[in-house]
């Protein structure tokens, strides 16, 4: 897929809205269209981690691993959401796990190259870094919710709405 697909879906997507076209270009080009069937595990807590993820369709339950067996779903990111903050941060591996609840497309960016093109330029850097504290607060406070209704009404979690974008 050519860097000129990527960069215009990613051009498209709220949670890099209003950064630079030319800084855009440049995180295109770790990047790649994918497109991932309903039931597709995207990887596990404790793998390393790889990429991250802007979703442009489909939805993604986060889950964490069971105490006797299976995942915990925790969480379900839709349309528009960043998927994947572990990328940011040593030891750089998942915090939880991530499988596609509905099919899924998206752009996927390799870590590698993004960590270095934040290092690169320190404004950008800090830019994303507020963009994700945002994103992570606001997905923090939205599973609390669901965890009060589920302890007092008896709601199925897995039910509950979730947010369907990241924008700031």
């Amino acid at each position: 897929m050519s860097s000129r697909a990527v960069y215009h879906q990613i051009a498209k997507h709220g949670f890099v809205a209003g950064l630079s076209p030319a800084w855009l270009w440049r995180l295109a080009a770790c990047g790649e269209l994918i497109e991932r069937p309903s039931g597709f595990r995207l990887f596990d807590d404790g793998d390393p981690a790889y990429a991250f993820w802007l979703v442009r369709s489909g939805v993604v339950a986060l889950d964490l691993p069971g105490i006797t067996y299976g995942h915990v779903r925790i969480d379900r990111l839709g349309p528009d959401s960043v998927l994947g903050w572990s990328w940011l941060v040593p030891p750089y591996r998942f915090a939880l796990g991530a499988v596609v609840a509905e099919p899924m497309r998206a752009v996927e960016i390799r870590a590698s190259g993004a960590r270095k093109l934040l290092e690169e330029d320190p404004g950008v850097k800090a830019e994303f870094m507020t963009r994700y504290v945002g994103v992570l607060g606001k997905r923090l406070v939205a599973v609390r919710r669901r965890q009060a209704l589920s302890s007092f009404g008896g709601e199925d979690l897995t039910k509950v709405p979730y947010a369907t974008a990241d924008r700031q």
